[in-house]
């Protein structure tokens, strides 16, 4: 039966020699390149038993703490005090015993041990620590050119834009001034255009108002011709020996038409029938809220007057008088 001891007890197999050797306060560090795993034997003493070899590996320092200066410290249990092991070295000398077949295992183990060297967690982990350190060192280093790369490109092509840019802000500046003073032109022409506008309205209206005053006095003036013709009429002719120049049976007869439009006409008069007994011996025309006459004959000595314009605007409907005094043929 194997038992696990602390402290190593074969003192001449050269193994733990040189893993023990120093103080025991100081134990000699030796090189991890060089540091095999130490094997330690003991044994139970029974006389019936087949003893066999486990290797026990002792506690490994970190090469972190070595080389950053920290303290290894060692429980009681990995050294010892000298008087445990005196008192220890003596009791157990009697039943140390070598077992020849596992020197050699030993001595293969201690150099396979040297050739298969596998790093402590620690040092796995700085090293990925330090591989992660130099990838984002790469990265910062690539985005830092990039940047200046292309704030270089910004810089060299700033001078360009700002160019055109400011080519571009005098050609407006200049559009935009001529516009501004092409503005100026129609507001001036527009002042002058309201301006002659107003005076024309001026005009007109005064026009107007001398027109409408004439119109009202030549209607006035027609009704008292209207008034006189109709006394004259009625008044009884100079007598003379009876024949066909007897006036006292001549009569008055007039037509008239309204309407809205532009021209107005009235019918063709006297009549046949009526030219069979009466000759015409005059013809006139006349209109009411209108402008203008037009006295018209044809080749059947009938008359008609066509009367056109409006004055004023707005009014009722023009009307256009005809005016006719007939005599008999005979009396």
């Amino acid at each position: 039966m194997l038992v696990k001891t602390d402290q190593p007890l074969l003192r001449n197999s050269g193994i733990g020699d040189l893993e023990n050797s120093g103080s025991g306060e100081f134990p000699m560090q030796i090189p991890r390149s060089c540091s095999p795993r130490p094997f330690h034997y003991d044994y139970a003493d029974y006389p019936s038993h087949q003893y066999e070899e486990v290797p026990i590996q002792t506690p490994s320092y970190s090469r972190d703490d070595s080389q950053l200066g920290r303290p290894t410290f060692n429980s009681s249990s990995d050294i010892p005090n000298e008087e445990e092991n005196q008192s220890q070295s003596h009791s157990e000398s009697s039943r140390k015993r070598v077992n020849p077949l596992y020197e050699a295992v030993s001595k293969t183990g201690f150099n396979h041990n040297d050739n298969q060297f596998k790093l402590p967690p620690n040092e796995s982990i700085y090293k990925q620590f330090h591989c992660l350190r130099v990838a984002f060192t790469l990265v910062v280093a690539v985005v830092l050119l990039s940047l200046i790369a292309i704030t270089t490109v910004i810089l060299l092509n700033e001078p360009k834009e700002n160019g055109n840019l400011l080519k571009e802000f005098q050609e407006l500046k200049q559009k935009h001034m001529l516009l501004e003073r092409k503005l100026e032109e129609i507001i001036q022409n527009q002042n002058k255009s309201d301006i002659a506008l107003q005076s024309l309205d001026n005009v007109i209206a005064n026009k107007s108002e001398d027109v409408q005053d004439l119109f009202s006095y030549l209607n006035s003036s027609l009704l008292d011709f209207q008034t006189q013709l109709r006394n004259i009429s009625k008044m009884p002719g100079p007598q003379g020996p009876p024949g066909v120049g007897d006036l006292s049976k001549c009569k008055y007869k007039s037509r008239h038409d309204s309407s809205g439009q532009e021209v107005t006409s009235t019918i063709w008069a006297p009549l046949q029938d009526t030219l069979k007994n009466y000759i015409v011996m005059s013809a006139t025309c006349s209109v009411y809220h209108g402008l203008s006459t037009q006295l018209i004959e044809n080749e059947y000595n009938q008359y008609q007057c066509k009367c056109s314009g409006h004055f004023p605007q707005g009014s009722v409907d023009k009307v256009c008088y005809l005016h006719l005094w007939l005599c008999p043929k005979k009396s």
